[in-house]
């Protein structure tokens, strides 16, 4: 017989006591799945039982926050979590609110309402779209209007008959 023969033969009969000492030591044993069910059945019904209860509200309040802070640290840097994760927005410079050096640059020009002042709304001066207050009550849409004071970020306007 060929030794193919021979050890398909072998692994039908019964480990030598030898082999299973071997198998032991190294650590290739056979492991059951039903061990760990049992062992998750167990735990659950000792957290079940009434003198218990305050055992688990403490592993419950401990667990929970540690689980959320872990998975606030741990997902971003896992694949799944970057394809799962929305990222923010990529703004430029000067897409938010405008700089006050720049606004400055603004005082005296003439520009012409876009959005209703009521007293606050939207200005256009040479193709900037602002952000303006009036100066007395409310403005119609389409008026013209003059830059007359610019505080930090905000620009106060008073309307003109010029066109």
């Amino acid at each position: 017989m060929s030794e193919q023969e021979n050890s398909a033969e072998d692994r039908n009969l019964p480990a030598s006591e030898k082999r299973l000492k071997d198998a032991r030591e190294e650590g290739r044993v056979a492991r059951s799945k039903e061990l760990a069910s049992f062992l998750l059945l167990g735990a659950a019904l000792i957290f079940s039982g009434r003198r218990s209860a305050p055992v688990g509200v403490v592993v419950a309040v401990v667990m929970i926050p540690l689980l959320l802070v872990g998975a606030y640290r741990l997902l971003p840097k896992t694949r799944f979590g970057r394809n799962v994760i929305l990222s923010g927005p990529v703004r430029e410079r000067g897409d938010a609110i405008p700089d006050t050096a720049e606004l400055l640059k603004l005082l005296g020009q003439v520009g012409h309402v876009l959005t209703p002042l009521r007293p606050v709304g939207t200005c256009d001066f040479s193709g900037r779209r602002v952000e303006c207050v009036a100066e007395a009550g409310y403005v119609q849409k389409g008026a013209t209007v003059k830059v007359i004071r610019v505080e930090g970020t905000q620009l106060t306007v008073r309307v003109t008959d010029e066109a």
